[in-house]
């Protein structure tokens, strides 16, 4: 009987310990969905100093010598300095909706930049903090009460 007890209570203790682990699940690969929206990238400097060699690109019938055009290098200068931040959504559309209104009521540059997961609307191209601070002050008189200023790389004038 005392063996019988102790086959039942080690038999009824695997039942516990078996239950009790883990179960093998599958789990289901998440795949961000990137096809509904075109995320806004914003550039670094992109100067750009190759030239094209393009004096052997004539045709190999042609045998007189032309005048050959020269490429122009353009060139894009980038800097840290600040913006004010005026509004963040994950929709783009709404983003440009909003966007496209601060540039009615105002003549500074206007931006909308993605930085994952938000598109966010962010207003000028100051290179000091004092321009930032009375670009916020004249953003939160159009209304933009919700305005702060963000270090950034800027275009300068």
């Amino acid at each position: 009987m005392k063996r019988l007890f102790t086959v039942f209570a080690i038999v009824t203790l695997l039942l516990i310990l078996a239950s009790c682990a883990p179960k093998n699940q599958k789990r289901e690969e998440v795949t961000a969905d990137t096809t509904t929206y075109k995320p806004i990238i914003m550039e670094e400097s992109t100067e750009d100093t190759t030239t094209a060699d393009i004096t052997g690109m004539s045709a190999s019938t042609d045998t007189t010598n032309s005048a050959v055009d020269t490429t122009t290098i353009v060139t894009q200068t980038t800097k840290s300095g600040y913006r004010v931040q005026v509004f963040a959504t994950f929709s783009e559309e709404k983003a440009d909706m909003i966007a496209n209104k601060v540039r009615e009521r105002t003549t500074e540059p206007v931006y909308v930049e993605y930085i994952a997961p938000y598109y966010k609307v962010r207003v000028g191209d100051c290179t000091t903090r004092d321009e930032a601070e009375s670009l916020k002050s004249n953003l939160y008189g159009l209304g933009y009460s919700d305005a702060f200023i963000v270090r950034d790389t800027i275009n300068p004038k």
